[in-house]
């Protein structure tokens, strides 16, 4: 997808005599749009549940629920929780910085069976008045924990092992790669190492290019982005 957007995006630029862009600037309006329409997916889906609460959008292809729900949950990931000291467990520092929001902490309470148990998060003035009572004492089936950072104190001390997190997770940095040619332009390497397409879904295509363009200083309607992307392909199929 981002060496079409890229192409679409220098057929506009060039059509609204706005220049050219670096594959380094293009890089860096891509990954600023990506990150606003992956924080919008959420805001729209709060937006579309409260609709569908209150029968104002219905159950059928158009869904919006599904639709953002099914955008956000692509970035859905499960790992286990580093466990370094007793009580303590961290996110592993490969994915710590691109957590965006943990949905469900839990530990294998039978792993024989299968039956993961959810660990509520409360906080440090819950659990003194938690521990206090026999009957809100932590327990194995209903354990607790509190969050400093990216590191979990569990409770009760029984647990040991097997915690884990449910997450969304941050979109990969979005870069197009290319060939350096001498006196000519760069050329499209999906090749390269460092490579990483857009991460939200197709139907995004369009918003991506205009809020890339809004980054450059112009401003498009979604009309004409699909206009030049038809001619771009066009001329891509006659070549």
């Amino acid at each position: 997808m981002i060496n079409e957007i890229r192409n679409t995006v220098l057929a506009i630029l060039n059509k609204e005599n706005y220049g050219y862009i670096t594959p380094e600037t293009f890089n860096l309006y891509s990954k600023m749009a990506q990150l606003e329409i992956f924080e919008e997916h959420f805001s729209k889906f709060a937006r579309a549940k409260q609709q569908r609460v209150m029968r104002q959008i219905g159950e059928d292809y158009s869904d919006d629920v599904k639709k953002h729900q099914e955008a956000i949950e692509y970035f859905s990931g499960n790992i286990q929780l580093a466990h370094p000291v007793p009580f303590i467990f961290i996110i592993p520092p490969e994915v710590n910085t691109g957590v965006r929001h943990i949905n469900a902490i839990t530990y294998g309470y039978n792993i024989g069976s299968n039956i993961e148990v959810e660990i509520e998060k409360v906080t440090r003035r819950e659990i003194i008045h938690l521990n206090t009572s026999l009957l809100t004492k932590p327990s194995l089936t209903y354990p607790v924990c509190i969050q400093s950072g990216n590191s979990f104190r569990v409770y009760p001390d029984e647990i040991d092992d097997d915690v884990f997190i449910d997450y969304i997770r941050y979109p990969l940095d979005p870069k197009w790669t290319y060939i350096s040619l001498t006196g000519g332009e760069p050329v499209f390497n999906a090749g390269a190492n460092d490579y990483q397409d857009f991460e939200v879904p197709l139907s995004d295509y369009a918003e991506l290019t205009m809020k890339i363009l809004q980054h450059c200083g112009v401003t498009i309607r979604e009309n004409v982005v699909a206009q030049v992307a038809a001619a771009e392909e066009q001329i891509l199929k006659s070549v």
